[in-house]
């Protein structure tokens, strides 16, 4: 009975540039922590500046905020 070939793993570094079939990822782009507490202040005053869910604000700015930059990018 023969053994098997011993496989060799590399490091994706190591493949070299420019896999073939492969296709490149680019980094999403992120809003700022800064880009995020403004956009929600602004939701916080169209809302009337009446009292509301200020995580929920937080999420909807950041929401907001990423899809502007990936249309933006694209």
């Amino acid at each position: 009975m023969t053994a098997a070939p011993a496989l060799r793993l590399t490091h994706p570094m190591e493949a070299g540039p420019g896999l073939a079939g492969v296709p490149s990822i680019e980094p999403k782009p992120v809003p700022t922590e800064e880009q995020i507490r403004e956009r929600a202040y602004q939701l916080y005053v169209e809302r009337g500046c009446t009292p509301g869910n200020p995580i929920v604000d937080w999420l909807d700015a950041e929401s907001q905020l990423r899809y502007e930059l990936s249309r933006a990018s694209a």
